[in-house]
């Protein structure tokens, strides 16, 4: 399974620019498979999904909001742990060690300003 960054951020303009999406995919991302006339809960649902597949900028989002910035890399855990923080699940909101995190992660921020994350958060 792995243990995922993430962005501590709920806010979806800063989410669709760490995805590097226009404003309003995410609302495109709460669209799909809506309103499909005569469609059983399966097809819906594969509707949706080649929806999002088929289009990058969906498809970016989704990932951002499904894994964040990926799996931590090691040196990222030696990082956490130095810094006296679980590194199973926890969170970090110190601007030093979030852009520590960030810039050890390899993270492509796509713009947004690092203090728009709020933190990190892992699990």
């Amino acid at each position: 399974m792995g243990i995922y960054l993430s962005p501590r951020t709920d806010d979806v303009a800063v989410l669709e620019q760490l995805a590097g999406a226009p404003a309003g995919t995410h609302q495109r991302l709460l669209d799909p498979g809506r309103d499909l006339p005569d469609r059983d809960g399966s097809d819906q649902a594969q509707t949706y999904y080649e929806e999002i597949f088929g289009d990058s900028d969906l498809n970016a989002l989704d990932n951002l909001r499904a894994y964040g910035f990926g799996r931590i890399k090691p040196a990222v855990f030696t990082i956490l742990r130095e810094a006296g923080k679980d590194t199973q699940t926890g969170s970090v909101t110190d601007p030093d060690l979030v852009r520590l995190v960030v810039d050890v992660q390899g993270v492509d921020l796509n713009g947004a300003p690092l203090e728009k994350l709020q933190g990190l958060s892992w699990g």
